[in-house]
């Protein structure tokens, strides 16, 4: 992959102009989509080589290889905030589990700025987790999860940066501030909260309306110069903490990331598949229907002939014709609609068996397939 040697490299962000991989056990790698355009990514990598040289804590993954288009840092992530909360269809996440991530990621953003470091914008494709419940912050400095090629920050609902960065300023320790904070607000929606909280954000009033308040008011509606400060923040929240008698829980974000893992634990098992991708059966499971007259029964069997033929990858393009023939999408619509039928059939059951590869996606060549 773009110079790097990986054994079977499974996505975990597949769009955009950069993607996102887990290989080996031990190392997360950040590519750019389009190889052609490392040249503008050249200094955005430069960025985000130096702030993992900087910052020593041990949620920030060191470097360990570099391509003209590609990051590999030694990272035993196995998941991401997007895969965490979405691939699972009503997936939620503890509030104790969410107090301990957000909290997590402040204590690196301090120590970032420490180091000179900012970011200015964070993602749910920046914050990944291994099986034990450990934060890991990738690509520091530029949060490429989120960026254009060259790496500015780019509009997406997912990204959540300060409005000065958007509009083309350098990060600061202020705008990691609002950062966090709005990657906070943004999981809110994904949380089991507590019925305080949860009244607090309908607008009554009590204690957590108070803090939500003066959240909104002193970092997300504040000028730069003005916002309160990461160690402010988390004093306001720490108490809030304290009047709702939580605790913030690392082992309930420890039991959510191994739950939702991307990676078999044990040793692969065998699929049956039928020929047309109607349906489908993993070893010790039952037996699971496509729905018919669905995009995802055409992507299924052409992922199952490819894997017949021992063929190469189906590239986002060839999977975009299979499930919709003859159709012309714009590129980022019909990107979008592709990660959304394959992130849909791993949901159904094929979460183990759908890899991405450097050249699109295909069918785990490990594993046992009967196709029938």
């Amino acid at each position: 992959m773009h110079g790097l040697r990986l054994e079977h490299p499974l996505a975990l962000r597949a769009r955009g102009a950069f993607h996102v991989y887990v290989a080996d056990g031990a190392r997360v790698v950040v590519a750019l989509a389009t190889r052609a355009r490392a040249a503008e990514a050249a200094r955005a990598f430069d960025r985000v080589v130096e702030a993992h040289a900087r910052v020593e804590d041990p949620h920030v993954p060191k470097i360990v290889a570099r391509t003209e288009a590609a990051l590999a840092f030694a990272c035993p992530a196995r998941r991401d905030l997007e895969g965490l909360l979405f691939e699972r269809e009503g997936a939620r996440l503890p509030f104790a589990a969410h107090l301990a991530l957000v909290d997590t990621i402040a204590g690196v953003l301090v120590r970032a700025r420490d180091a000179g470091v900012a970011t200015g914008a964070l993602s749910f494709g920046s914050v990944l987790l291994d099986d034990a419940g450990g934060v890991h912050l990738v690509t520091l400095g530029v949060n490429l999860s989120g960026a254009r090629p060259d790496g500015s920050v780019r509009a997406d609902a997912q990204v959540l940066a300060a409005p000065e960065v958007i509009a083309g300023a350098a990060p600061t320790a202020s705008s990691d501030a609002y950062a966090l904070v709005a990657l906070s607000r943004a999981l809110l929606p994904y949380v089991d909260l507590p019925p305080m909280v949860a009244e607090g954000l309908a607008g009554r009033t009590g204690k957590a309306a108070a803090y939500l308040g003066w959240e909104s008011l002193a970092v997300l509606a504040a000028p730069p110069g003005a916002r309160a400060s990461l160690e402010e923040w988390r004093a306001r929240t720490r108490a809030l903490c304290a009047d709702l008698d939580v605790v913030p829980d690392a082992s309930a974000l420890r039991a959510t990331a191994a739950r939702e893992s991307i990676l078999p634990a044990g040793p692969p098992g065998g699929f049956t598949i039928a020929r047309d991708g109607s349906t489908f059966q993993a070893e010790g499971a039952p037996p699971v229907t496509v729905p018919p007259r669905s995009p995802l029964r055409r992507i299924l069997a052409g992922l199952v002939t490819r894997w017949e033929q021992r063929a190469a990858s189906c590239s986002v393009l060839d999977v975009g014709e299979l499930g919709w023939p003859g159709e012309q999408p714009d590129p980022e619509a019909g990107a979008n609609r592709v990660y959304v039928a394959i992130a849909t059939l791993r949901r159904l059951g094929l979460r183990d068996l759908i890899v991405r590869t450097d050249e699109g996606y295909a069918l785990d060549p490990r594993r046992s397939i009967q196709v029938r």
